[in-house]
C-alpha cells in the first residue's frame, strides 16, 4: 500500500476504496493525486475491508 500511506486522512475524509490484486498494475504508472481513468466501469467500496479481501495479500488498494 505505498500510494495510501502517503495520504493525510481527517474524520472529515471520505474515502471510496479500489482494491486490485498483485500484478495487475504497475505502480511505477500512478502518482499520489494524479488524476486517472479506467476504461470501464470499475467495482470500489466505501469499506476498505472489502478493499483489502478484493486486493489479497501483496495487492494494491487506491484511495479514491
Amino acid at each position: 500500500l505505498p500510494l495510501c500511506q502517503d495520504l493525510a486522512y481527517t474524520d472529515n475524509t471520505r474515502f471510496i476504496y479500489r482494491g486490485l490484486k498483485k500484478g495487475c498494475i504497475n505502480l511505477q504508472d500512478y502518482k499520489v493525486g494524479e488524476k486517472l481513468y479506467w476504461t470501464s466501469f470499475s467495482s470500489s467500496s466505501t469499506d476498505i475491508i472489502v478493499a483489502q479481501e478484493f486486493a489479497g495479500q501483496g495487492g494494491t488498494i487506491f484511495y479514491i
